[in-house]
């Protein structure tokens, strides 16, 4: 009979996975919120005027930008837009404003870093229209800053209107965009402090790759090797999405990676799914359980298979990755649980990564959708849940080796004493290994 201690044990592993993913996301938005402080500046001088927004029509790409910032069809908006997946561009016109007395060096910014191009027009004081072109599309060394981020560098002068307008495309992610302007000096300082972090992070997911490599090879355990090779896309997938690939990929590389970033994405699904499968296999699920991760596994390489097919447009690919992301997320969740009262307590740490996993891309997916326009949204699309939950995944694999090896000492310690109990399965019920009874027969002394 199984006390109460023991039926309530479950309950308790799932109440700290909740305050566990709470408190990981509340450190993430703290993160986050630091960065977005620390570019501000009270006292800069200069702002953005009203924003003006307009979709490819009215204005065309050959249209000269003095004729194109006089056209009709301009609306006022507000940032950041929203505008989910289109495939025209868009485009916003403002003036900066310097209300100094003094020159004022500044820097334009377009987040976030995975819009693939972004052009800038300005008019100088003369009249005269200037153009730049920045994007994930483009080598650090092609932008106009060479940096990972999406900058235009522009000089003001004393008491200037300067007006600028902005032609924003992307072909693989959605035109949900902000835009801000920052001192050159404080955005440069925090811009390298941002870059190290996000570095750092990376980091960490490539030695906690190798970490698993080895002990997934030397254990011979499968969960650890599948979740080698998913660590290993997510951290590419980071670097790609901060744009420090493009610090050091060839110009046809770098292009490559904006326009197939959902082979990313679609691998990232289906090495999660194929982790959770053979990593939960050991909590001996019920059957449905182990069928419905295994079919999900399978069905997670359907979005690629479609679109390479053209069954499937690529404004509609992401709308499959989302919902079967979520989908494989809270079917892992609810096997988790199941296991975890069936007393496979490394579950647990894989529960709480799942939490991590829906608490982040639920709302990031609504941001990347166009069903939201931000707001809380930017505060947890940092590296750092995707170490979180890469982490918890190599915590409960680990966990369940360590399991399987003193089970197995226990079961040796009881051939060779049976008076010795051991633990038993998944179900963790006590007892001692069965000891099998000498044959009788001539010959034979029975005790």
């Amino acid at each position: 009979m199984i006390s109460a201690r023991g039926r309530h044990a479950p309950l308790a592993w799932i109440g700290a996975a909740v305050v566990f993913t709470l408190l990981l996301m509340l450190l993430d938005a703290g993160y986050v919120r630091t960065i977005e402080s620390s570019r501000r500046d009270a006292g800069f001088p200069v702002r953005l005027g009203m924003i003006e927004m307009q979709l490819e029509g009215a204005t065309e790409p050959g249209m000269p930008p003095a004729q194109a910032w006089a056209s009709a069809g301009w609306r006022p908006s507000a940032l950041p837009l929203a505008l989910g997946w289109r495939r025209d561009r868009v485009w916003v016109k403002t003036t900066l404003v310097n209300t100094s007395s003094l020159p004022q060096e500044v820097r334009m910014e377009i987040s976030p870093a995975r819009i693939t191009h972004a052009r800038l027009y300005s008019r100088d004081l003369r009249g005269d229209w200037s153009r730049q072109d920045t994007g994930a599309a483009l080598r650090t060394a092609d932008r106009p800053v060479d940096r990972s981020e999406l900058l235009f560098p522009l000089t003001l002068a004393p008491g200037e209107h300067r007006p600028v307008m902005l032609a924003v495309w992307s072909e693989v992610t959605t035109l949900n965009f902000g835009i801000a302007v920052f001192p050159e000096k404080a955005y440069s300082a925090i811009a390298s402090r941002t870059m190290v972090v996000d570095a750092a992070l990376a980091g960490g997911l490539l030695v906690l790759a190798l970490m698993s490599l080895a002990l997934g090879t030397a254990m011979r355990e499968l969960a650890l090797l599948v979740l080698t090779a998913r660590i290993l896309v997510v951290a590419f997938w980071q670097l790609q999405q901060q744009g420090i690939t493009a610090l050091v990929l060839p110009a046809s590389a770098v292009q490559a990676l904006a326009n197939r970033a959902d082979l990313l994405a679609s691998a990232t699904l289906f090495l999660t799914m194929a982790f959770f499968w053979a990593f939960l296999r050991h909590g001996h699920p019920p059957r449905w359980a182990r069928n419905a991760l295994a079919a999900m596994v399978v069905a997670s390489l359907l979005p690629t298979l479609l679109q390479e097919a053209g069954l499937v447009t690529r404004q509609t690919f992401p709308y499959l990755i989302a919902a079967m992301s979520l989908a494989g997320l809270t079917l892992a969740g609810a096997v988790s649980v199941i296991v975890l009262f069936r007393n496979f307590t490394p579950a647990f740490a894989v529960l709480v990564g799942v939490l991590i996993g829906l608490a982040v891309n639920t709302p990031l997916y609504t941001l990347m959708l166009g069903w939201s326009s931000g707001g809380v949204v930017r505060y947890f699309v940092s590296p750092l849940p995707s170490l979180a939950t890469s982490i918890l995944m190599f915590v409960g694999a680990t966990l369940h080796l360590a399991r399987e090896r003193s089970q197995s000492s226990q079961r040796a310690l009881a051939v060779s004493n049976p008076s010795i109990p051991i633990s038993g399965g998944a179900s963790g019920s006590p007892g001692r290994m069965p000891v099998a009874s000498a044959p009788s027969g001539p010959g034979t002394r029975m005790s």
